[in-house]
Protein backbone atom coordinates (compact mmCIF):
# COMPACT_ATOMS: atom_id res chain seq x y z
CA UNK A 1 0.00 0.00 0.00
CA UNK A 2 1.04 3.27 -1.08
CA UNK A 3 2.52 5.42 1.85
CA UNK A 4 0.42 8.95 2.15
CA UNK A 5 2.28 11.94 1.65
CA UNK A 6 1.77 14.66 4.50
CA UNK A 7 0.06 17.71 3.31
CA UNK A 8 1.37 21.07 4.56
CA UNK A 9 0.15 22.92 7.17
CA UNK A 10 -1.61 25.99 6.60
CA UNK A 11 -0.57 29.61 8.13
CA UNK A 12 -2.76 30.70 10.94
CA UNK A 13 -3.89 33.74 10.55
CA UNK A 14 -2.63 35.25 13.94
CA UNK A 15 0.16 37.59 13.87
CA UNK A 16 3.78 36.79 14.36
CA UNK A 17 5.58 37.75 17.08
CA UNK A 18 8.76 40.11 16.10
CA UNK A 19 11.96 38.73 17.62
CA UNK A 20 13.74 41.47 19.23
CA UNK A 21 17.43 41.98 17.34
CA UNK A 22 20.56 43.96 18.92
CA UNK A 23 20.31 47.76 19.65
CA UNK A 24 21.30 50.15 16.75
CA UNK A 25 24.62 52.34 16.94
CA UNK A 26 23.98 56.01 17.35
CA UNK A 27 26.21 57.39 14.43
CA UNK A 28 27.86 60.88 14.79
CA UNK A 29 26.49 64.00 13.96
CA UNK A 30 27.48 64.97 10.25
CA UNK A 31 27.99 68.76 10.32
CA UNK A 32 25.90 71.00 7.88
CA UNK A 33 27.52 71.82 4.48
CA UNK A 34 29.02 75.56 4.38
CA UNK A 35 29.50 77.76 0.74
CA UNK A 36 33.28 76.45 0.17
CA UNK A 37 34.22 73.16 -0.35
CA UNK A 38 37.94 73.74 0.14
CA UNK A 39 39.79 71.83 2.62
CA UNK A 40 41.47 74.05 5.66
CA UNK A 41 44.69 73.17 5.31
CA UNK A 42 44.68 74.56 1.23
CA UNK A 43 43.28 78.10 2.29
CA UNK A 44 46.52 78.17 4.64
CA UNK A 45 48.73 78.22 1.78
CA UNK A 46 46.70 79.90 -0.30
CA UNK A 47 47.03 82.56 2.57
CA UNK A 48 50.71 82.10 2.75
CA UNK A 49 52.01 82.75 -0.66
CA UNK A 50 49.43 85.85 -1.25
CA UNK A 51 51.40 86.76 2.08
CA UNK A 52 54.72 86.60 0.43
CA UNK A 53 53.71 88.36 -3.29
CA UNK A 54 52.82 91.34 -1.50
CA UNK A 55 56.18 91.24 0.61
CA UNK A 56 57.86 90.43 -2.67
CA UNK A 57 55.80 93.70 -4.28
CA UNK A 58 56.63 96.23 -1.18
CA UNK A 59 60.51 95.17 -1.03
CA UNK A 60 60.53 95.92 -5.15
CA UNK A 61 58.48 99.09 -4.41
CA UNK A 62 60.67 100.14 -1.82
CA UNK A 63 63.85 99.42 -3.48
CA UNK A 64 62.87 101.78 -5.89
CA UNK A 65 62.52 104.56 -4.34
CA UNK A 66 65.45 104.65 -2.11
CA UNK A 67 67.44 104.26 -5.69
CA UNK A 68 65.51 107.58 -6.72
CA UNK A 69 65.93 109.07 -3.73
CA UNK A 70 69.77 108.16 -3.88
CA UNK A 71 70.14 109.47 -7.69
CA UNK A 72 68.18 112.60 -6.24
CA UNK A 73 70.36 113.51 -3.45
CA UNK A 74 73.36 112.68 -6.05
CA UNK A 75 72.16 115.28 -8.67
CA UNK A 76 71.82 117.75 -5.71
CA UNK A 77 75.00 117.38 -4.52
CA UNK A 78 76.47 117.85 -7.97
CA UNK A 79 74.59 120.74 -8.54
CA UNK A 80 75.49 122.29 -4.99
CA UNK A 81 78.99 121.58 -6.46
CA UNK A 82 78.60 123.29 -9.55
CA UNK A 83 78.36 120.34 -12.12
CA UNK A 84 76.87 120.48 -15.37
CA UNK A 85 73.36 118.95 -15.21
CA UNK A 86 73.63 118.46 -19.25
CA UNK A 87 76.71 116.19 -18.99
CA UNK A 88 75.64 114.46 -16.02
CA UNK A 89 73.73 111.21 -17.20
CA UNK A 90 76.53 111.31 -19.90
CA UNK A 91 78.76 108.43 -20.20
CA UNK A 92 82.42 109.65 -19.69
CA UNK A 93 84.46 109.99 -22.55
CA UNK A 94 87.75 108.01 -22.63
CA UNK A 95 90.85 109.76 -21.95
CA UNK A 96 93.37 109.99 -24.34
CA UNK A 97 96.07 107.08 -24.72
CA UNK A 98 99.45 109.14 -24.21
CA UNK A 99 102.01 109.03 -27.20
CA UNK A 100 104.59 106.99 -27.39
CA UNK A 101 108.02 109.29 -26.36
CA UNK A 102 109.86 109.35 -29.63
CA UNK A 103 113.37 109.30 -29.44
CA UNK A 104 115.88 112.21 -31.11
CA UNK A 105 117.82 110.63 -33.26
CA UNK A 106 120.62 113.31 -32.44
CA UNK A 107 120.84 112.58 -28.98
CA UNK A 108 124.59 112.98 -28.09
CA UNK A 109 125.58 114.06 -31.24
CA UNK A 110 128.24 117.12 -31.90
CA UNK A 111 127.50 120.15 -33.55
CA UNK A 112 130.07 121.79 -36.83
CA UNK A 113 129.92 125.56 -37.21
CA UNK A 114 130.97 126.63 -40.81
CA UNK A 115 133.07 129.74 -40.40
CA UNK A 116 132.63 130.80 -44.07
CA UNK A 117 128.80 129.90 -44.40
CA UNK A 118 127.64 130.75 -40.76
CA UNK A 119 125.59 127.14 -40.99
CA UNK A 120 125.94 124.56 -38.64
CA UNK A 121 124.97 120.55 -39.35
CA UNK A 122 125.14 117.98 -36.54
CA UNK A 123 127.15 114.50 -37.11
CA UNK A 124 127.99 111.11 -35.12
CA UNK A 125 129.85 111.31 -31.98
CA UNK A 126 132.34 108.62 -33.14
CA UNK A 127 132.71 109.73 -36.40
CA UNK A 128 135.73 112.12 -37.03
CA UNK A 129 136.46 115.72 -38.42
CA UNK A 130 139.12 116.69 -40.38
CA UNK A 131 139.69 119.97 -41.57
CA UNK A 132 141.07 120.62 -45.31
CA UNK A 133 143.49 123.75 -46.22
CA UNK A 134 141.18 126.49 -47.39
CA UNK A 135 139.74 125.64 -51.17
CA UNK A 136 140.15 129.25 -52.12
CA UNK A 137 143.50 129.55 -50.49
CA UNK A 138 142.33 132.09 -48.20
CA UNK A 139 141.67 132.09 -44.55
CA UNK A 140 137.59 132.90 -44.83
CA UNK A 141 136.43 129.46 -46.21
CA UNK A 142 136.39 125.96 -45.00
CA UNK A 143 136.56 122.36 -45.80
CA UNK A 144 136.12 119.44 -43.12
CA UNK A 145 135.94 115.63 -43.89
CA UNK A 146 133.97 113.78 -41.52
CA UNK A 147 134.94 109.96 -41.57
CA UNK A 148 133.19 107.03 -40.28
CA UNK A 149 134.84 104.42 -38.12
CA UNK A 150 134.56 102.00 -41.25
CA UNK A 151 136.17 104.71 -43.93
CA UNK A 152 133.02 106.32 -45.29
CA UNK A 153 133.30 110.18 -46.00
CA UNK A 154 130.92 113.30 -46.02
CA UNK A 155 132.24 116.38 -47.72
CA UNK A 156 131.52 119.87 -46.54
CA UNK A 157 133.15 122.76 -48.98
CA UNK A 158 132.53 126.26 -48.57
CA UNK A 159 132.57 127.63 -51.21
CA UNK A 160 133.34 125.17 -53.85
CA UNK A 161 136.14 126.60 -56.12
CA UNK A 162 138.86 124.86 -58.36
CA UNK A 163 136.21 122.79 -60.38
CA UNK A 164 138.04 121.47 -63.39
CA UNK A 165 137.90 118.61 -65.59
CA UNK A 166 135.88 118.08 -68.48
CA UNK A 167 134.15 115.29 -70.23
CA UNK A 168 132.34 114.64 -73.96
CA UNK A 169 128.61 114.07 -72.93
CA UNK A 170 128.10 112.48 -76.05
CA UNK A 171 130.34 109.32 -75.48
CA UNK A 172 130.64 109.39 -71.77
CA UNK A 173 127.96 108.03 -69.65
CA UNK A 174 125.63 110.70 -67.59
CA UNK A 175 125.21 111.08 -63.66
CA UNK A 176 122.04 110.04 -62.87
CA UNK A 177 119.53 111.18 -60.06
CA UNK A 178 117.94 107.73 -59.08
CA UNK A 179 116.07 109.70 -55.83
CA UNK A 180 115.29 113.18 -54.96
CA UNK A 181 114.63 112.75 -50.82
CA UNK A 182 112.62 115.63 -48.91
CA UNK A 183 115.04 118.39 -46.86
CA UNK A 184 113.67 120.20 -44.02
CA UNK A 185 113.07 123.54 -44.36
CA UNK A 186 115.85 126.27 -43.52
CA UNK A 187 117.04 129.57 -44.40
CA UNK A 188 118.51 128.66 -47.30
CA UNK A 189 118.83 130.88 -50.54
CA UNK A 190 116.25 128.03 -52.87
CA UNK A 191 115.05 124.96 -51.21
CA UNK A 192 117.26 122.61 -50.96
CA UNK A 193 116.98 118.44 -51.48
CA UNK A 194 118.43 115.45 -51.16
CA UNK A 195 119.51 113.33 -54.21
CA UNK A 196 120.81 110.45 -55.05
CA UNK A 197 122.91 110.11 -58.05
CA UNK A 198 124.71 107.29 -59.50
CA UNK A 199 127.84 107.43 -62.07
CA UNK A 200 127.66 103.55 -63.66
CA UNK A 201 126.32 102.01 -60.95
CA UNK A 202 128.00 103.88 -58.34
CA UNK A 203 125.91 106.28 -55.66
CA UNK A 204 126.28 109.06 -52.94
CA UNK A 205 124.23 111.55 -51.68
CA UNK A 206 124.48 114.76 -51.90
CA UNK A 207 122.64 118.40 -51.31
CA UNK A 208 121.26 120.21 -54.02
CA UNK A 209 118.85 123.08 -55.01
CA UNK A 210 119.00 123.50 -58.69
CA UNK A 211 120.42 121.01 -61.51
CA UNK A 212 120.56 122.92 -64.86
CA UNK A 213 118.87 126.02 -63.05
CA UNK A 214 115.54 123.38 -62.40
CA UNK A 215 114.22 121.66 -59.61
CA UNK A 216 116.08 118.54 -59.71
CA UNK A 217 113.96 115.47 -61.19
CA UNK A 218 114.76 111.65 -61.38
CA UNK A 219 116.40 111.19 -64.04
CA UNK A 220 119.22 111.74 -66.26
CA UNK A 221 121.45 115.10 -65.59
CA UNK A 222 122.31 115.43 -69.58
CA UNK A 223 126.33 115.65 -67.69
CA UNK A 224 128.82 113.21 -67.74
CA UNK A 225 130.98 115.19 -65.24
CA UNK A 226 128.43 116.65 -62.70
CA UNK A 227 129.55 118.32 -59.08
CA UNK A 228 126.50 118.54 -57.16
CA UNK A 229 126.37 121.67 -54.98
CA UNK A 230 123.96 124.33 -53.52
CA UNK A 231 123.86 128.05 -53.54
CA UNK A 232 125.57 129.89 -50.64
CA UNK A 233 123.04 131.68 -48.43
CA UNK A 234 125.84 133.90 -46.92
CA UNK A 235 128.02 135.01 -49.83
CA UNK A 236 125.33 135.50 -53.08
CA UNK A 237 127.99 138.39 -54.29
CA UNK A 238 130.69 136.14 -54.18
CA UNK A 239 132.60 135.15 -57.14
CA UNK A 240 131.96 131.33 -56.27
CA UNK A 241 128.95 131.07 -54.25
CA UNK A 242 127.92 127.48 -54.18
CA UNK A 243 128.62 125.00 -51.21
CA UNK A 244 129.42 120.94 -51.76
CA UNK A 245 127.62 118.76 -48.73
CA UNK A 246 127.85 115.08 -50.25
CA UNK A 247 129.13 111.69 -49.82
CA UNK A 248 132.45 110.90 -51.30
CA UNK A 249 132.73 109.05 -54.89
CA UNK A 250 136.44 108.85 -56.26
CA UNK A 251 136.63 109.21 -60.00
CA UNK A 252 139.56 108.68 -61.90
CA UNK A 253 140.99 111.13 -65.30
CA UNK A 254 139.30 108.76 -67.45
CA UNK A 255 135.99 108.89 -65.65
CA UNK A 256 136.00 105.71 -63.68
CA UNK A 257 135.03 105.25 -60.39
CA UNK A 258 137.64 103.47 -58.37
CA UNK A 259 137.05 102.68 -54.48
CA UNK A 260 133.95 102.14 -54.41
CA UNK A 261 131.39 98.96 -54.40
CA UNK A 262 128.29 100.83 -54.31
CA UNK A 263 127.46 99.45 -57.95
CA UNK A 264 127.31 96.17 -56.33
CA UNK A 265 124.13 97.22 -54.55
CA UNK A 266 120.38 98.47 -55.51
CA UNK A 267 119.49 101.91 -54.46
CA UNK A 268 117.39 100.41 -51.66
CA UNK A 269 120.38 98.29 -50.63
CA UNK A 270 122.25 101.73 -50.19
CA UNK A 271 119.87 103.55 -48.41
CA UNK A 272 119.87 100.98 -45.41
CA UNK A 273 123.32 101.04 -44.73
CA UNK A 274 124.19 102.08 -41.37
CA UNK A 275 126.62 105.11 -42.53
CA UNK A 276 124.29 106.24 -45.56
CA UNK A 277 121.46 106.54 -43.28
CA UNK A 278 123.63 108.73 -40.61
CA UNK A 279 124.74 110.77 -43.82
CA UNK A 280 120.88 111.73 -44.54
CA UNK A 281 120.88 112.51 -41.01
CA UNK A 282 123.95 115.12 -40.87
CA UNK A 283 122.34 116.56 -44.61
CA UNK A 284 119.18 117.50 -42.61
CA UNK A 285 120.64 118.86 -39.34
CA UNK A 286 121.98 121.63 -41.60
CA UNK A 287 120.76 125.12 -40.54
CA UNK A 288 121.61 128.42 -40.87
Amino acid sequence: MPEETPQPIAPTSEPAVATPGPAATPQPAVPAATGSSMPAKSKWHVNIWFVLIVLILAAGVGGYVLYTQHQNNSLYSKLANGVDVATHHKKAAPKPVAAAATTDPYTGWKTYTSSYENASFKYPPTWTVTKSAAPDGGTSSDAVKLTSPSGFVVNWIAPLTGVGGGCDASTNPHVLVDQVITMPKISSKNPLYMTLLSYQGHKELAVVDLINSKVPVVGDTGQCLYYPAYSSASHLSAGSNSIQFDTSSTVSANNVVTGDTTDKLTDDQYLVQTDVQNAELIFKSLTY
